[in-house]
Order: structure tokens, then sequence, then C-alpha cells
């Protein structure tokens, strides 16, 4: 608690109890003045208050009082109402003291001083209670400022934590950098000891290299001479042989070209020849003029039939070209072997038109193998000589 509450305290303990005798002395001037009264309103005056032989007698023995005479002196009770028209009562003699009155007065101030007292004790239990709320907000007070004291202590505690664990971090922050640099360091020497051997075996290599190029370069050199020497001697002898060579190859010629002439007559006299052959069995023009005299065996009716099957054969896997005129017909000499397999297809007689001339190649090719012809003395003039083929559509 403050000074200054303590100073409020003390002075409203002062003032309660001023009151307090202050209304003491209240309540006894009011004890006495009631007395007064009650002495004024049944007759007797102020001295009659004060106690005789005679009023001590009656005080102390009231029973043994005579009754005394209403009718000269009626007592009136405290409680009657007066009005202006009341008799007064008279102001001398000896008159009884009404015990209610006295009762009622001593009971009115019994009850103030009660009252007082009531008030007092609520006036003090209102500061006692004060005083108690007064030391509860004391010691919450004192409790907050433990808390915040106690929270402060904390906070710095942990504050203080925290900067240790920080410099800790700190300080392991920089033995790891100081063990980091001084392993790049070793790193770094162990890196230029690598290097500088490398160099070192790189320079040795060099040297070893340049050697050897040197002893081949001198082996080259040698190489080169003894090459040069054997082109010298090779080129003197590849004159030598081309020169024999040109002079075998002009006689060769010569002879090559008397022999390819006389091969040429008479591969020409041989085609001459075979031309005639093939036109005696020609399937596409069955005309029988001189063929029974040159190849007997067989007759027109076998070159007829023979002819018409083979057409037939051929149209099947003919494709008739786009824009070409339908009375074209070309002529091919056709080599079959013993089993009708198309060996060669060779054209005779052009119709004019290549496309034409192509597409009917193609077909006799797809057409093999080729049907025989049943004669037999026609299947082998056909497989020995061939077939000139006159294909028209």
């Amino acid at each position: 608690m403050s000074k200054r509450k303590a100073f409020r305290h003390f002075w409203e303990n002062i003032i309660g109890g001023a009151f307090a005798l202050l209304g003491l002395l209240l309540l006894a001037l009011i004890f006495l003045l009631g007395r007064f009264v009650d002495m004024s309103m049944i007759g007797l005056p102020a001295s009659a208050a004060q106690p005789t032989p005679e009023s001590s007698a009656v005080t102390e023995d009231p029973e043994s009082l005579p009754e005394p005479d209403l009718s000269a002196n009626p007592v009136m009770p405290v409680e009657a109402e007066y009005t202006e028209t009341d008799q007064k009562l008279p102001t001398s003699g000896v008159y009884a003291i009404d015990g209610a009155s006295l009762d009622l007065t001593m009971n009115n101030i019994d009850f103030e001083m009660k009252e007082k007292q009531r008030l007092e004790e609520e006036r003090l239990r209102r500061i006692a209670e004060e005083k108690r709320r007064e030391e509860l907000r004391r010691q919450e007070e004192a409790r907050r400022k433990a808390e915040a004291k106690r929270q402060a202590e904390e906070a710095a505690r942990k504050a203080a934590e925290a900067k240790r664990i920080e410099a800790e971090k700190r300080k392991a922050e920089e033995q790891r950098k100081i063990e980091q640099a001084k392993q790049e360091a070793e790193r770094k020497k162990a890196e230029e000891q690598r290097r500088a051997e490398e160099a070192k075996q790189k320079a040795a290599a060099e040297a070893e290299r340049k050697k050897e190029a040197e002893r081949k370069k001198a082996e080259e050199a040698k190489r080169k001479a003894e090459a040069e020497a054997a082109a010298k001697k090779k080129a003197e002898e590849e004159a030598a042989k081309k020169k024999a060579e040109v002079e075998a190859k002009a006689k060769a010629k010569a002879e090559a070209e008397a022999k390819a002439k006389a091969e040429a007559e008479r591969k020409a006299k041989e085609a001459r020849e075979a031309e005639a052959k093939l036109a005696s069995l020609n399937v596409g023009t069955p005309s029988l003029d001189g063929l029974q005299s040159a190849v007997p065996g067989y007759g027109q009716g076998d070159v007829d039939a023979y002819s018409a099957t083979l057409l037939s054969v051929v149209k099947r896997y003919y494709s008739v070209p786009a824009n070409i005129p339908s009375n074209l017909s070309a002529k091919f000499v056709i080599k079959i072997n013993a089993q009708g397999k198309v060996t060669d297809v060779k054209l005779s007689k052009s119709s004019g038109y290549p496309l034409f001339d192509s597409s009917a190649r193609n077909a006799i090719m797809s057409a093999s193998p080729l049907p025989l012809p049943s004669n037999s003395a026609l299947r082998d003039a056909a497989i020995k000589d061939g077939i000139l083929f006159n294909f028209t559509l």
C-alpha cells in the first residue's frame, strides 16, 4: 500500500473515532433531554429530578405508596395528544413518573445507540472491506509485478540463451569456415602438386614425343629417300613396261580389230540365218511359206493353234496405256526354256509407240511361264531357236 493511501486511512480512522465519540455524547445528551422532557410533561420541576428522602422512599418501594388521587392530580400518558384547549398540568407538587414513557424513551435511546453502533460497525466493516480489497489489489498488483518481473527475467533468460546459442552457432560457423578454409588450402596445395606432377610428366612426355618425332622424321626422310629411289626405279621400269604394253596393245588392237571384223561378219551371217529361221516360226503370221520344207514335223494348223493360245495368255497380263491407237502391233523374239519360262524378250519390230512396245514386253514377261506347243517338233524348234511373236490388239 502506498504512503498516500496509508495517510488517508489514518485520517479516516481518526475522523471515524471522533464521529463515534460525538455520537455517544449526542446519545447521552438525548438521554438527559428525554428525562427532562418527561419530567416537564408530568409536572415535575427540574429539581424533582434530584432524589429526596421522600422520593427515594417512593422510588425504592413503589408498591408501598398509596394510589394517587387521579381526580385531583390526573397523570396523562406520554402518547396522549394535546390541543390548545387541553388543561395545563400544575407545575408544583409530587407526582408519579410514567414507567411506560420512560421505557419508551430508553428504548428509543437504546435503538438509536444500537443504530449508531450498527452504522459505525457498517462503516468499520466497509473500511475493513476496503482495506481487504485494497490488500487484494495490492497483492494482485504485487503478483502482477512479480509475474511481469518473472516474465521479464524469463525473456531476459531466453534472450541470453538465444544470444548464447547464436554465439555458439557463430563460433561453430567460424570454426567450420576455418576448417573449410584449411581443407580448401590443403585441396589447393594437393591440386597444385598434382598439376606440377602432371606438368612434369607432360614435359617428359613432350620431350619423349619430340624425340620420337625426330626419330620418325629421320626414318621418314630415309624412307622417303628410299621411296624416291624406288619410285624412280619403278618409274623407269613402268615407262619401259608401258612402252612395251603400248606396243603390245597396238599389236593386240590390230589383231583384235581383225578378229572383231571377222567375228562381226560371222555374227552377221548367223543373224541372217537365225532371222530366216525365226521368220519360218512366226506365230503372229500364220504363213507356211517355205516352213514345211525348212522345219518338217508340224504344219500351219499347229502354228495357228499355238499362236492363238500364246496371244490369249499374254493379253491377260497386258495393260492398255492411255491414248494408244487400237490397231498397233509389235514383233518380239522370245527365248524360252524347256519349262516354258521366258529367259529373254527382244523387240524385233517396233509399233512406233514406245509405251505400247514396253507394255507388250511387260505382259510377255508377266505371262511367264508360257504354254509350250503340243506338237513336239514345233516345241523343240521354239526352245532351240526362239519364237518370233507378233503382238496385236
